[in-house]
């Protein structure tokens, strides 16, 4: 897949070299430097066996999470990176806790 095809499936990242988001709206500037993360992550690591999203899709595959949202239009590999960060900065959440915070913050953000 290409670098642009990747970009086209992003919500905030969209190949810019900076982060167009201010400190006021941290929601953003977080979902866009994942998103671009992920970009670079799949795109230098497509054909190759250690790419990190290979064992954040596994995990995430392993929490129950494979059929959640599956219409949206976000990658598996991408929701993964952010269920993956999501427990990294929420020690005692759910995968329930996941899915609320991915609808409300990662989705509904305007």
């Amino acid at each position: 897949m290409k670098r642009d095809d990747l970009i086209k499936q992003c919500r905030y990242f969209k190949g810019e070299k900076e982060n167009p988001y201010t400190d006021n709206d941290p929601n953003k500037t977080m979902f866009w430097g994942y998103e671009r993360k992920w970009v670079d992550w799949y795109y230098q690591h497509n054909d190759l066996d250690d790419n990190p999203l290979d064992a954040m899709t596994y995990d995430y595959i392993h929490s129950g999470m494979s059929d959640f949202n599956t219409n949206d239009g976000v990658p598996i590999s991408l929701k993964s990176l952010l269920f993956n960060r999501y427990f990294h900065w929420n020690d005692y959440a759910t995968p329930d806790d996941f899915k609320k915070w991915y609808v409300c913050y990662y989705l509904n953000i305007s």
